[in-house]
């Protein structure tokens, strides 16, 4: 059972666009989120909170469009990032980095939380890890172990809550008072089947769906690149019949997003999407439109 938390943001400069600091009530960690214009205010003495072990998350995009990410740890964070933004070969726009209030925090602690989060972000196939390697790190015991294993949980938290998505796969939500109903996209001439939920953060196609294996030239520029990532990642793999078919779930920021990836044109999600009764996403919104006036 998830019970609520407290997050605290400190905004030290009263502007949304500056650095951001993150804490959670009862927890030793803390985090500070830093575009990478201000990177050098880390190591002005301003923030001796980072100037300590801690790990790091880096993130940006490669000169063809592509998100891109880094995971690392240091024993003084605030000075490991620094030669970053010319070094991980993608234009990198913002840092987050974490370490403890306590001072507890241990290299061994530093590179079993590095290791663990190059292989949650691996997993989840949300973005382009650049990471060439995942760290060999020693056995903790078992303390040391469940105590990590509670900071990074609570570390993944503070990362999704600072934009930071891409540690876990996309959760589609299946418990509550309303179920969460299912849509589909399906195209028998082209052998095309895509099954799509909606979640909290977006439009999740659904693992299984087919996609086309053609793209028209109409199909934007943003979308075109996130179809080159997903087959990058392996979230959308070749078939022997040219199409492709999804390996995991896949998050999308719109239902019109999931169904141009699909279908491999500019595409109305509301008019495609529709539920197994053939109702369309559009005409569901509209109906709960008028029934909430």
């Amino acid at each position: 059972m998830n019970h609520g938390k407290q997050l605290r943001l400190f905004l030290p400069d009263g502007s949304a666009s500056g650095p951001r600091y993150y804490e959670l009530v009862n927890w030793t960690g803390q985090a500070v989120l830093m575009p990478v214009s201000r990177i050098k205010d880390l190591v002005s003495g301003e923030w001796p909170e980072f100037e300590r072990p801690g790990v790091y998350l880096v993130r940006g995009e490669s000169q063809e469009g592509h998100h891109c990410a880094y995971i690392g740890e240091s024993e003084n964070v605030a000075k490991r990032v620094q030669g970053h933004p010319a070094t991980l070969g993608f234009d990198v726009t913002e840092l987050l980095l974490f370490s403890s209030k306590d001072d507890n925090l241990t290299k061994s602690h530093v590179l079993w939380l590095e290791s663990a989060l190059i292989e949650l972000a691996t997993y989840a196939k949300r973005i382009k890890l650049t990471n060439s390697t995942a760290p060999i790190t020693k056995a903790l015991s078992k303390a040391e172990l469940a105590t990590m294993l509670e900071f990074l949980e609570n570390l993944k938290l503070v990362a999704q809550t600072a934009g930071f998505h891409f540690l876990e796969r996309a959760k589609v939500r299946s418990t509550g008072a309303v179920p969460v109903a299912q849509f589909y996209i399906q195209k028998q001439k082209q052998d095309l089947k895509a099954q799509a939920m909606q979640s909290d953060e977006g439009f999740v196609i659904l693992a299984g769906s087919r996609a086309s294996g053609k793209v028209t030239e109409t199909l934007g520029k943003g979308y075109a690149l996130q179809r080159e990532e997903l087959i990058e990642q392996g979230v959308m793999k070749l078939e022997p019949d040219g199409n492709y078919v999804f390996t995991s779930d896949a998050l999308f920021t719109s239902p019109s997003a999931a169904a141009a990836i699909v279908s491999g044109y500019p595409s109305s999600g509301p008019a495609m999407w529709k539920d197994e009764r053939g109702v369309s996403l559009g005409e569901l919104l509209e109906r709960s439109k008028g029934s909430e006036v």
